[in-house]
């Protein structure tokens, strides 16, 4: 047989019901990367548009037993696409603002007091101190429960380099935690 045939009988061999059924079987892990990457609330669309793009682009894979990391791929670009368009909307809205602000003299509001958030909102903003790569691998870890090795496959890359975001981040964090006065014990 040739390498062409073989080629064409490999994307074949992932049909509709395949399909079907690796969208089913990894809609969990799909949906825990898409709420961390975008929140609750657009999560669900985003999966639905990655669902929709892995039936239009099926012909694409060349290797079925990478169905699943294939998958995870576009919803983890579906969701840096929704980012990107959040982010240009946020400053979009915030020149206005600050256009507004400046033509009616309105100073801008100044921000509560950390001493006054509670622990969740502490570890919230010693996550916003990572790059959204650690973000993300910790939430995974942590609010989702993933193991490493499901991150590591939702993010393509090795075990190994999951650990070592995770030691980099938690790091990290503490260093956020020490410039505030505290530490872990004073939020256990």
């Amino acid at each position: 047989m040739s390498r062409s045939h073989a080629d064409r009988d490999s994307r074949e061999a992932i049909g509709s019901e395949t399909l079907a059924g690796l969208l089913a079987e990894h809609k969990r892990l799909a949906g825990s990367i898409a709420r961390v990457r975008l929140g609750p609330d657009e999560a669900e669309d985003a999966v639905a548009e990655a669902v929709e793009k892995a039936v239009a682009r099926v012909g694409q894979l060349r290797r079925p037993q990478a169905a699943r990391a294939w998958f995870l791929r576009i919803v983890a670009n579906v969701c840096y696409d929704r980012l990107r368009a959040r982010q240009r909307r946020a400053e979009f809205l915030k020149a206005a603002a600050a256009e507004r602000r400046a033509g009616e003299g309105v100073a801008p509001a100044a921000a509560g007091a950390l001493l006054a958030e509670d622990r969740r909102a502490v570890l919230t903003h010693a996550a916003r101190s990572l790059s959204p790569l650690l973000r993300e691998t910790v939430a995974l870890r942590y609010a989702e429960s993933l193991k490493i090795r499901e991150i590591a496959e939702a993010q393509g890359v090795s075990a190994a380099a999951v650990e070592m975001r995770l030691q980099r981040a938690l790091a990290r964090m503490r260093r956020t935690l020490t410039e505030m006065g505290l530490t872990w014990e004073d939020l256990s």
